[in-house]
């Protein structure tokens, strides 16, 4: 340590530690190289442990997996570090520990330096500058308080405070995983997870680490770029759905039992299969589809009647009007995902959903992640003008409640009259 990193640790104290008592710290790369910042937290009362992966002085716990904290989730109200992370190989997967053993509403404190000469203790591996900083708590979803860079001084210490939203993403959700209304939902509320545990560590294999403690934006897109785009297919017919999305739409057909499936933009067909396949298991109904280009239409099914037209075109809508005419209707948007087109599309088909059932608006997640290749209000948008006009129709967040959809707000049922 080095005189300027302990006046910039002082002053982050100071200016943001928290006034309650008591105050658990963890100090991740304690052991003590010309000093420690240990005194500044026992003098204000604080309960401060320090952590390294090798036993000597200032350190009261040693890791025996360097990327493994012995602590459970939500242990600790204040974390620090400086002058660590440049020695730690993997320090990626250290901060996520820190994040990890972190309480709603912490604090993360972090100094380290943007340049200097080799100091190998035992290893020195990185320097780090204030974007660097920024992303580890993008990354991470924490509130950036402070990320500078302070050149003025010998090593150009970089300079973080980051806080941990004080809401965790699954309290926000309990209130959502419920039916619109009782009259839609004879079976009563879903029922919230019951092994909801924060203190749970969320991960125990270090293999898997990496994978399960991403952000689920980011495996959102990695999902919409890689798995789907190129990997997704049903009895071999490409299927560019969320497997969770599909899960929820053979529930809902299972519920439903319409006697006719519309929908709209069938791609190579691999979604009109699925579909028909559910309906096969049910032995009821039939399955619309309406693409434009059929160029690449794979699929074939007794159940199964495509229409290769402009879903927009008049003809078009008084032909699907006349298939569904005292039917049980259910419809699949999976079309033009502008806002105009899909609301355009929900004006001229929505009347043909049945009371209980759906009009199911797909692919609403290019409004809320920043989807490569799209640009402007899509679906999300659409939906929500829709609903402000139409009070027949509600939004059913049950059908959410496998969390990573691709549908937000797309479950759209029709309300049955009382």
């Amino acid at each position: 340590m080095h005189p300027e990193s302990y006046q910039e640790m002082s002053r982050m104290v100071t200016q943001y530690l928290p006034t309650r008592r008591p105050i658990h710290v963890l100090d991740v790369g304690s052991y003590a190289v010309n000093g420690s910042y240990k005194p500044l937290f026992t003098e204000r009362g604080c309960h401060y442990t320090g952590l390294d992966q090798s036993p000597g002085p200032n350190v009261d716990v040693v890791l025996k997996d360097p990327y493994r904290f012995p602590f459970p989730r939500n242990s600790f109200d204040v974390l620090i570090s400086g002058q660590a992370f440049e020695h730690i190989p993997r320090f990626w997967e250290t901060w996520s520990e820190m994040v990890r053993v972190l309480k709603p509403g912490g604090w993360i404190f972090l100094i380290a330096p943007s340049r200097g000469v080799e100091h190998r203790y035992p290893v020195d591996c990185w320097r780090f500058y204030r974007d660097g900083f920024r992303a580890l708590g993008e990354w991470k979803q924490l509130e950036i308080i402070e990320a500078e860079t302070r050149w003025e001084t010998i090593w150009g210490d970089c300079i973080g405070v980051f806080r941990k939203p004080a809401r965790t993403w699954w309290k926000g959700l309990l209130g959502r995983w419920r039916k619109p209304s009782a009259e839609s939902n004879p079976h009563g509320p879903v029922e919230a997870p019951a092994n909801i545990n924060p203190s749970t560590p969320r991960i125990r294999d270090a293999e898997y680490r990496d994978w399960y403690d991403r952000p689920i934006s980011e495996w959102a897109l990695h999902h919409q770029a890689i798995v789907l785009a190129f990997r997704a297919s049903w009895l071999g017919i490409p299927t560019l759905k969320n497997p969770l999305d599909a899960w929820v739409m053979q529930e809902i057909l299972h519920e439903v039992r319409p006697d006719i499936v519309v929908e709209i933009g069938g791609g190579a067909g691999g979604s009109a299969l699925f579909f028909c396949t559910v309906l096969e298991g049910m032995a009821h109904g039939r399955v619309v589809s309406i693409e434009a280009d059929g160029r690449h239409w794979k699929a074939s099914h007794p159940r199964l009647t495509l229409i290769e037209a402009d879903c927009a075109d008049r003809s078009v809508i008084k032909q699907v009007q006349e298939l569904c005419a005292g039917k049980r209707t259910l419809i699949v948007h999976d079309g033009d995902h502008t806002r105009s087109a899909v609301l355009r599309d929900l004006q001229a088909y929505a009347p043909l959903v049945s009371p209980g059932s759906y009009f199911v608006v797909e692919d609403g997640i290019v409004d809320v992640l920043d989807i490569p290749g799209f640009t402007g209000e899509g679906p999300l948008a659409a939906i929500r003008d829709f609903i402000r006009n139409h009070p027949e129709f509600e939004i059913d967040k049950s059908r959410e409640r496998y969390l990573l959809t691709y549908n937000p707000s797309g479950y759209i049922r029709r309300r049955v009259s009382p």
